[in-house]
């Protein structure tokens, strides 16, 4: 006499895809926490974002970051102030995230009926849903795609590319998540063998993939704020204090710097340089602009005993 198969149960199989998907998600972060220690991974991740910002805008000053010759620390100090949008943006879109997904599953528990199975109505509403959900994705993959290719990107270029393929990355996964959750054959039975294996290592692919989005979309923020602070340095040059460089030589500095060859035989400088204004001090060395409007050229000055500087008050 041949025993009657157990019948499916969907809200159990419901269950154990939630499981797999914690499960694997839960192994990832395990491995990411065996290879890297926490602490390690942020302070790196802080160093690394200060050196972008800090590269980009000596490379829109027209200089190179190398010659500030910045400690550790001094990147840390850069980028720690700077993590604050980030961290309250992706703060915001998790909350937001989770109230959705909450909403979802509370709409489609009311739905379900006497066996357990999501309503007629609701499973054509469901379809939908995630229809719409793929459509979104593809068009984040589109505009994360040419944004990325774009040889002048704009601002805008230059987030979308990682925000839309972010996004593309976690409404396939949740499309999947709900397809695999109310309206597939559940975590093993009817699948292929050859995707079962993608089915435990996907959660932890796609949390890999959310990384790299991650850090990518956060290296490009981090670029914007070095330009964005270059750009407010040339804006606000005229309140800079104002530098008069004292030389017991002459130190070739062009115009529109002002020379001033000093009378008296006993003095100890012979020439003074006006018409600068101190951008900041870095490795015992002064950066300056010209005062004059539309003087570009970076002057920098090593610090030496030889040499006197006189500071005043900029243009408030």
């Amino acid at each position: 006499m041949e025993q009657e198969s157990p019948e499916r149960n969907p809200r159990r199989e419901r269950g154990s895809v939630e499981t797999l998907i914690a499960g694997s998600s839960l192994k990832t972060l395990r491995g990411l926490a065996a290879i890297i220690a926490p602490t390690s991974l942020v302070t790196g991740l802080i160093y690394y974002f200060g050196w972008v910002r800090t590269s980009v805008q000596a490379t829109y000053m027209g200089l190179d970051a190398t010659l500030f010759g910045y400690s550790t620390t001094d990147y840390l100090l850069l980028g720690a102030p700077s993590m604050f949008w980030p961290i309250m943006t992706g703060l915001l879109v998790g909350l937001a995230l989770m109230l959705i997904h909450g909403g979802i599953k509370v709409w489609l528990r009311r739905a379900e009926g006497g066996d357990n199975a999501i309503a007629p109505a609701a499973e054509r509403r469901l379809r939908w849903l995630i229809f719409i959900n793929l459509l979104i994705a593809a068009a984040g993959f589109v505009v994360g795609i040419v944004s990325a290719r774009d040889r002048t990107p704009s601002r805008f270029d230059v987030m979308a590319a990682p925000v839309g393929l972010g996004a593309a990355v976690v409404l396939v996964a949740y499309g999947t998540y709900l397809y695999l959750s109310f309206l597939g054959p559940g975590p093993y039975g009817g699948v292929a063998d050859e995707f079962k294996a993608l089915r435990v290592v996907g959660p932890g692919l796609v949390m890999l993939l959310l990384f790299l989005m991650v850090f990518w979309g956060i290296s490009k923020y981090f670029g914007l704020a070095g330009v964005d602070f270059a750009r407010l340095a040339d804006e606000q040059l005229a309140g800079q204090p104002s530098v008069v460089i004292f030389s017991p030589t002459r130190l070739q500095l062009a115009p529109p710097v002002i020379e001033t060859e000093l009378g008296g035989d006993d003095s100890e400088y012979r020439f003074s340089y006006s018409g600068l204004k101190l951008m900041f001090r870095a490795e015992n060395k002064l950066f300056l602009r010209p005062s004059e409007p539309g003087g570009t050229s970076n002057i920098v000055i090593p610090e030496s005993s030889s040499l006197r500087f006189e500071f005043s008050r900029g243009d408030l």
